[in-house]
């Protein structure tokens, strides 16, 4: 079955401040799946509009990449500017994680089931 992505976009800094935020976005949704037991999460995260991220960000990220997968569901990004996806690629979670250029790009590979990356050390 397939599930349309509920788009998150992103603002400022994913750093200590935010992160507790999005972490409980992350749980509210989560539990809203939950509820309904029709859906798996599928969350699309647009980080265009974020300037920067910090190990707290990434660790907010990791924390829904795992809520998702619980689940059955995905989490997928798009649109992160150069020093953010620099982030991704220092710590390697540009192996990890689903980034595409746009939204409109991350929506198309869903809908083909075309994820990438395939490779997934968080799995168990």
């Amino acid at each position: 079955m397939m599930y349309s992505p509920h788009v998150l976009e992103l603002q400022g800094r994913c750093d200590t401040h935010s992160s507790a935020d999005l972490r409980q976005q992350f749980e509210q949704l989560a539990q809203e799946v939950s509820a309904t037991e029709t859906s798996a999460p599928v969350w699309l995260l647009d980080l265009s509009q974020v300037s920067s991220i910090d190990s707290s960000g990434l660790s907010a990220f990791i924390a829904g990449f795992k809520l998702a997968r619980q689940q059955g569901g995905a989490l997928l990004f798009c649109a992160p500017s150069d020093p953010v996806r620099m982030v991704f690629e220092i710590a390697q979670l540009d192996r990890v994680f689903p980034i595409y250029e746009s939204q409109a790009a991350a929506l198309a590979a869903w809908e083909q089931q075309t994820l990438e990356p395939t490779f997934n050390p968080l799995a168990a």
